[in-house]
């Protein structure tokens, strides 16, 4: 497995592209994420951000964007982790995928409404959230600076915006083989959200399982009240 170590360049398929791949896998999705602990890192990070950071939002319900929910695994790791009045949209290329997520939050409880779309649809939007979940979406857009920007961007003040990212790793790049996404260094990540506008940032290593080796999580805000001393 020598060309693991090699530097490769991945092509990135367009959003079409990914639209119909995901559509086509969406039924067995959110098994596939639960069997190989991604589901579970899901919550750790979340877990991680409401011990990071004071949940001090006055008015409820809190609005939460899931900024590429496929079928709802980082939504529901919030339902069950933070116990308020939630308000969720969910933003998906797949309408498959979505299809699920909202079945599967009304399951939990709660309901949602669907942005069949990718990030730059929301550039111009002058809704603002108090939470924005966004797992493995932006290794997989065109511009992952400016995804990070319009993300930033679409926080309230207190706003809190929790990630989960690809890094490198050999196992990353099996994935890459199939997915052409790219992945960053910790350290590389950290600087791109800071350069989007957010001043207090944390990350954190998952567990286990592949997440372990193939993600980071990252949780960041501009103003919300933190416990411990942000990167």
């Amino acid at each position: 497995m020598h060309f693991l170590n090699r530097k490769l360049s991945f092509s990135k398929p367009s959003c079409d592209e990914l639209a119909r791949r995901y559509d086509k896998i969406a039924a067995n999705w959110h098994a596939t994420l639960q069997a190989n602990h991604y589901l579970s890192a899901y919550q750790q990070v979340i877990g991680e951000a409401i011990n990071s950071f004071e949940f001090n939002f006055t008015s409820t319900p809190l609005s939460v964007l899931d900024a590429g929910a496929g079928t709802g695994g980082f939504s529901i790791a919030l339902s069950k982790l933070l116990h308020l009045e939630l308000s969720f949209e969910l933003l998906d290329l797949s309408p498959e995928m979505l299809n699920i997520a909202q079945q599967q939050l009304h399951h939990c409880g709660y309901s949602c409404t669907l942005i069949n779309s990718d990030i730059n649809a929301l550039q111009h939007s002058r809704k603002r959230y108090d939470l924005i979940l966004c797992g493995h979406v932006i290794e997989h857009c065109a511009d992952p600076q400016a995804a990070l920007q319009t993300l930033s961007s679409l926080l309230s003040e207190d706003g809190i915006i929790i990630l989960a990212v690809s890094r490198p790793h050999w196992c990353s790049r099996l994935i890459q083989l199939s997915w052409g996404h790219q992945t960053y260094p910790k350290a590389t990540f950290i600087k791109m959200l800071h350069s989007a506008g957010l001043s207090k940032v944390y990350a954190t290593r998952f567990n286990k399982g592949p997440p372990k080796f193939t993600s980071y999580g990252y949780y960041a805000s501009n103003f919300a009240t933190d416990k411990r001393t942000a990167t």
